[in-house]
């Protein structure tokens, strides 16, 4: 049985309920959620939380960088500018190294370069900034290191790249990913026993030719493995994701998609609503079918998925075959995991939402016309969907979990998955509370579990919760973080605040 469990400042692991304790969180008082407040989790290091100030110099704005222990003590304080045009991007962590990249927020480019680089050394308490030119337009698809060297895969326009940042000589090098296709990069894989770079990449060519390519360069950008995947007929790849299983041989993992009879024109082609899960085996001089795993073959689908929606498609299924008909989803897919040599691919189903607003004009006569339009809303999640696989890519098991009650305009990936001997958690963290479910491989999922996260103080009443998440931090702690506003009567004068929290957490 696995529970979950807060912790306490005066004492190691505490029980969820019935502390007297103050739990292990941290809070920072702000004005409103639009603060830019961030996490980056750093094993058992600690943790950095970092934010845009609002203090200036000349052209550079300062972000200030506080970095505290697993204990969620503070230990330092950096203050490094960077320039005012940036905003965060993405950030890694490579002991003892913690890198925050950034890029203009406007798309205009420096004089010099359009990317700088936060190098914390967190042991020494120092840091370095570097800046670099990227392409134009470019997006970063998927960051990698290795020894001090940074791994950038990048979309810009229709083509991609790979740029390695050697972070102490500041050289960096290109690898061009070649080819007169539009293209995308989906996944990229540094394998230091080999010193290869892998690199798995979308293709468009003509309306009846798309496919995926799997390819290893080396460090000089020579080619050295390539390795086409096509699709049979009437199917596209939409995603894809790699695991090295040994000596040159992968298990790529992905979503795919049913196109019918009819073409597909390069707008709709990157566009990724899915039908199902599917795998393919690489191995050198060998030939491996692709594995193809439509969402309504699943067995467990109905354990989380809502009824109306099951049963229709189901219904058209029977009608027209399930080649022709699936549950079609938008999703956000996850790396795959390994996991005592079986290896799990985790999908958060979503879909945009919006609302009708209708005003009412009066023509010249004064006959009233009305006039509707849709406002969006955000991205309604609404199911993850997961699936074990064997190292030949063959489905062991599937199942899932429902996703209540997120609605954003952030859309970013927000389930965790946690495995504990045979069994494996699936938990977010939204309005106050963690959402968990404990899946044991392909049995009928128990039901959704809510755990509340405990404020500050006893009587600290949470009266609305923003823009909340769950990370992974070490070992089987993770931390919880977002905005809550907070009443508590006993307060004289103000007896209400709003914060940026984080709380500290462990699955037992």
């Amino acid at each position: 049985m696995v529970l979950l469990t807060l912790l306490f400042s005066g004492c190691p692991v505490a029980d969820i309920q019935g502390q007297n304790d103050p739990p292990l969180r941290l809070e920072v008082e702000t004005e409103t959620d639009e603060a830019s407040f961030r996490v980056m989790p750093c094993g058992e290091q600690g943790f950095a939380l970092f934010y845009e100030s609002t203090l200036s110099e000349e052209n550079k704005k300062i972000w200030i960088f506080v970095f505290y222990d697993t204990d969620m003590r503070e230990l330092w304080r950096m203050d490094i500018p960077l320039l005012e045009a940036m905003d965060y991007r993405r950030a890694i962590f490579a002991d003892p190294y913690c890198y925050f990249l950034f890029q203009p927020d406007d798309k205009k480019k420096h004089e010099s370069f359009n990317l700088q680089i936060a190098k914390l050394d967190i042991r020494e308490e120092r840091f370095e900034v570097f800046g670099m030119e990227l392409p134009e337009d470019s997006r970063i698809a998927d960051l990698k290191h290795m020894d001090e060297s940074l791994y950038l895969g990048l979309n810009h326009g229709e083509k991609c790249s790979v740029i390695r940042f050697d972070t102490r000589t500041r050289a960096s090098e290109t690898i061009g990913l070649g080819y007169n296709d539009i293209m995308e990069l989906e996944d990229l894989y540094i394998d230091p026993l080999r010193n290869l770079i892998w690199v798995v990449t979308n293709h468009y060519v003509t309306k009846g030719e798309y496919f995926l390519y799997v390819r290893a360069f080396r460090h000089d950008g020579t080619e050295d493995q390539q390795y086409p995947i096509l699709p049979p007929a009437g199917r596209k790849f939409n995603t894809a994701r790699m695991a090295l299983l040994g000596d040159r041989t992968l298990l790529i993992i992905g979503t795919f998609d049913n196109t019918g009879d009819k073409g597909m024109d390069s707008k709709e082609y990157f566009q990724e609503e899915s039908t199902g899960f599917f795998t393919k085996k690489i191995i050198p001089d060998a030939e491996n079918d692709v594995r193809f795993y439509n969402f309504l073959e699943f067995e467990n689908l109905t354990g989380y998925l809502r009824a109306d929606e099951f049963l229709n498609a189901r219904k058209k299924a029977t009608k027209k075959g399930t080649e022709s008909t699936s549950l079609d989803y938008d999703l956000l897919i996850h790396d795959i995991i390994e996991y005592r040599d079986q290896f799990y691919f985790l999908a958060e189903g979503y879909y945009e939402e919006y609302h009708t607003v209708t005003n009412t004009y009066y023509d010249y006569y004064g006959r009233p016309m009305p006039l509707s339009y849709s406002v969006f809303d955000g991205y309604r999640y609404f199911n993850a969907f997961l699936s074990c696989f064997d190292r030949e890519g063959n489905k062991l098991w599937d199942n899932g979990m429902e996703i209540f009650n997120i609605l954003t305009s952030d859309l970013k990936k927000r389930i965790n998955i946690h495995f504990d001997n045979g069994d494996i958690i699936l938990a977010y963290n939204r309005e106050g509370k963690i959402a968990s479910k404990i899946i044991s491989k392909g049995d009928p999922a128990a039901g959704v579990e809510y755990f509340a996260i405990d404020p500050t103080y006893i009587n600290d009443r949470i009266m609305d919760d923003m823009r909340s998440t769950m990370t992974h931090w070490y070992g089987s702690y993770f931390l919880c973080y977002g905005f809550q506003t907070i009443r508590n009567a006993s307060f004289a004068g103000d007896d209400k605040r709003t914060v940026f929290y984080i709380n500290k957490v462990v699955f037992e």
